[in-house]
């Protein structure tokens, strides 16, 4: 689960039946999310929400899933 919230970010994985505070996504392992989400907020502070939505979809769909 991914929280967005009080403009930061965190990351939840389910871990023996419980939620844990978690530093990667399982659906993006190589994608420093963090740093990808206060980016694409940066952006539609400045250049507007389609255009970071436009540059976040960009970014990831460049990173392949196995």
């Amino acid at each position: 689960m991914w929280l967005f919230k009080n403009d930061r970010f965190t990351i939840y994985q389910l871990v023996d039946g419980k939620y844990q505070v978690s530093e990667n996504s399982r659906y993006f392992p190589n994608l420093s999310l963090q740093q990808t989400i206060d980016l694409c907020v940066a952006t539609a502070k400045t250049k507007g929400t389609g255009i970071a939505i436009s540059e976040l979809r960009r970014s990831v769909s460049n990173i392949a899933i196995y």
